[in-house]
């Protein structure tokens, strides 16, 4: 490449650091793109080079900023280099090696096909009581709290604390974060639970600590543009406070409605005795497969 293209791509590359991209199929394929890549042990130009495509719209899909973008055959050849598809590297399936878009992984695909029917029988009795007692709604809250607060301030409190030190430019997946982090503050009271009047005590209670964080938190989305603003990182840390209390509590009702899931479906095969010959078939396959391991 000349000095003037390099130099074109270091500009427009620079101009785009400013803005990050929040499509979310493209921020899956930002993070699994760079992933499969460095696992084939491509570079960028390596990549690009048995593709068919160019190094900067690998570097520009990598980076999640705006300006070259893949074309569709770009990225179906992309796919086929790194034994995935499409629809995985854009975060509509979780399949990486077919075109299975029921929303499970390859594992998970390969477990459920090796599963007693005995055991696809539990399952099977289990999802109803997992639905009545809303147990994946409020797994899904847990999870979310659990990563804002183990990953996305952590990452925040340090290593976009150490950036600005440095005076370094914030990179996409810092201003993505950084963004996520801003609207999860801002629309904590709007989540649809059954807990509104603990997250409304919680928003009450800690209503300056959220302000004042969620005001220091939205000054970093403008630092790429002005390295003289002043964040104060001791008050964003202040809400950590808010969100363990959060993440107890959520973690506590996912696992005193999980148990209350298994002991109701536990009744409900103790109470019929139509359940008899399925549970000599289930512990009949416990012990036949417990003699397979002793021989």
């Amino acid at each position: 490449m000349s000095n003037k293209k390099q130099a074109k791509v270091n500009k427009e590359t620079t101009n785009n650091k400013k803005e990050a991209n929040t499509n979310p199929y493209l921020c899956a394929l930002s993070d699994r793109l760079r992933e499969l890549r460095t696992k084939k042990d491509l570079s960028q130009q390596g990549l690009a080079t048995k593709a068919g495509t160019i190094r900067e719209k690998i570097m520009y899909a990598e980076l999640n900023i705006k300006g070259r973008v893949l074309k569709v055959d770009e990225l179906a050849e992309i796919a086929k280099v790194l034994e995935t598809t499409p629809d995985y590297l854009l975060g509509i399936s979780n399949s990486r090696m077919s075109d299975n878009n029921n929303g499970l992984s390859d594992s998970t695909n390969v477990l459920a096909n090796k599963m007693k029917k005995s055991q696809i029988g539990l399952l099977d009795k289990m999802i109803p009581e997992i639905e009545e007692q809303k147990q994946l709604d409020f797994l899904q809250i847990y999870i979310i709290v659990a990563y804002v607060n183990k990953n996305i301030l952590p990452h925040i409190l340090n290593d976009v604390k150490l950036k600005i030190e440095s005076n370094r430019d914030l990179t996409s997946i810092d201003i993505q974060k950084v963004a996520f982090l801003t609207f999860y503050l801002d629309t904590f009271r709007n989540q649809n639970v059954e807990y509104t009047d603990y997250i409304n005590f919680l928003t009450n209670n800690y209503a300056e600590t959220i302000k004042n964080a969620r005001n220091e938190i939205g000054q970093l989305t403008f630092y790429n543009n002005d390295k003289y603003i002043k964040v104060n990182f001791d008050t964003i840390r202040q809400v950590t406070k808010m969100l363990n209390e959060f993440e107890s509590y959520v973690e506590y009702e996912v696992f005193k409605r999980l148990k209350k899931t298994i002991n109701e479906m536990t009744y409900n095969y103790i109470k019929d005795d139509t359940y008899f010959n399925e549970i000599k078939q289930l512990f009949n396959e416990i012990v036949n497969s417990n003699n397979e391991k002793l021989k």
